[in-house]
């Protein structure tokens, strides 16, 4: 039986590539099948690890990932279930490269836990964002609680905050064919920030008083041929 013992560990800066079609790359470093995703590592701290067969204990996980700060604690089972609990803090406009994200990412603070198993794992987060404008839409906060996969993604609870009014969101993402099954509820959204996301100058957006509420919904497929169904 393996036992291994490490106190207060230390790892300089670093960065995980993840590789994206076909190992053999151009001279850039770019696969066949898409570029290549570097995620940065800063520095990291573990005040304990301890594996006994094949059953890791993990205390006091402090890393550096993208800007972001990361804790983490709990254990994992290397042939069975995960119990790993930890905590993100994450800056704004975060940049991965060989990620293509459609608006910069906000601030946001969550807790998150990592169940399942070392094969089929299951990460579920809690969290906060700060302000942000997907679309050129200011939203001026949201609460985000969403559950991920090796198959699916899942967003359980999405509330943004558009001055008095928010909108409600819920549903799902499969990653394998794309199929999405998501719903919107929105009460009191402010017609001038929709007016300044289409285009419309301060002047024009200013004299667009009031708000609007709407259901929307969209079923389907979001890749190849297959029909994605959006009703309103």
């Amino acid at each position: 039986v393996l036992r291994l013992q490490a106190r207060g560990l230390r790892v300089a800066n670093g960065a995980v590539t993840i590789a994206n079609g076909d190992a053999n790359g151009d001279a850039n470093g770019d696969a066949k099948g898409g570029k290549s995703v570097r995620i940065d590592v800063g520095a990291t701290h573990v005040d304990a690890f301890d594996l006994f067969d094949k059953l890791a204990t993990i205390t006091g996980f402090d890393a550096h990932v993208e800007g972001a700060d990361v804790t983490l604690a709990g254990n994992a089972d290397l042939e069975g279930a995960l119990a790993l609990a930890g905590h993100i803090e994450a800056p704004k406009a975060i940049a991965i490269e060989g990620v293509a994200l459609p608006f910069a990412t906000p601030a946001a603070h969550a807790s998150f836990t990592v169940g399942g198993s070392a094969k089929a794992p299951v990460v579920s987060l809690d969290g906060k964002l700060a302000p942000f404008a997907p679309g050129g839409i200011v939203v001026d906060g949201a609460d985000v609680a969403l559950t991920v996969d090796k198959a699916h993604v899942a967003v359980d609870k999405l509330v943004a905050r558009l001055g008095a009014g928010a909108v409600h969101a819920r549903g799902s993402y499969r990653l394998d064919d794309g199929v999405v099954d998501v719903s919107a509820d929105g009460d009191d959204v402010p017609l001038a920030r929709l007016a300044r996301a289409l285009g419309a100058t301060e002047l024009e957006a200013a004299k667009k008083a009031g708000s609007i509420g709407f259901q929307a919904s969209a079923k389907g497929a979001a890749k190849g041929r297959a029909t994605l169904v959006v009703d309103a």
